[in-house]
């Protein structure tokens, strides 16, 4: 995506009823989300397949590039776990933040694999720190996986 699209969208109204309702500010809009598939030049299947083999390759070379993803992580590695067959990459050890992961599900694998992919590029410093608003508060979120070999 050009940063001209992040500029256009980031501003927009956030409506997911799911995050609402946990009074959380959802960091990209639904129609941010929407507007980043509709300009997917491959199928969502396709991508969801790609963006897996992508960032196992990544987290192969690179382990701790993990924290790239905040809070969206555990969508990556789940779809890494769903689509990228190696099992016996570091990340198959299968430990999850529930927690974290239900907190920022988009109820659609392709937004939250999309934000997550978004969130990373934003976060090119590898940042294991994320701030995030929830009922009025700016709180932070370290990224931590104990899968992750150091």
């Amino acid at each position: 995506m050009s940063e001209s699209f992040f500029a256009e969208v980031a501003n927009e109204d956030y409506d997911l009823p799911s995050q609402a309702e946990q009074g959380l500010q959802p960091y990209y809009s639904e129609k941010y989300l929407r507007k980043a598939e509709e300009r997917l030049k491959i199928s969502p299947a396709q991508y969801l397949d790609s963006a897996a083999k992508t960032c196992a390759k990544q987290m192969q070379r690179d382990p701790g590039s993990y924290t790239r993803y905040g809070m969206f992580w555990w969508h990556m590695k789940q779809l890494m776990l769903d689509r990228a067959d190696d099992p016996k990459a570091w990340w198959h050890a299968g430990t999850m933040d529930e927690w974290t992961m239900q907190l920022v599900d988009r109820r659609d694998e392709l937004k939250n694999v999309l934000q997550a992919v978004h969130y990373s590029h934003e976060n090119i410093t590898k940042s294991p720190i994320m701030n995030y608003t929830i009922d009025g508060n700016i709180r932070s979120y370290s990224c931590f996986d104990e899968d992750a070999p150091y």
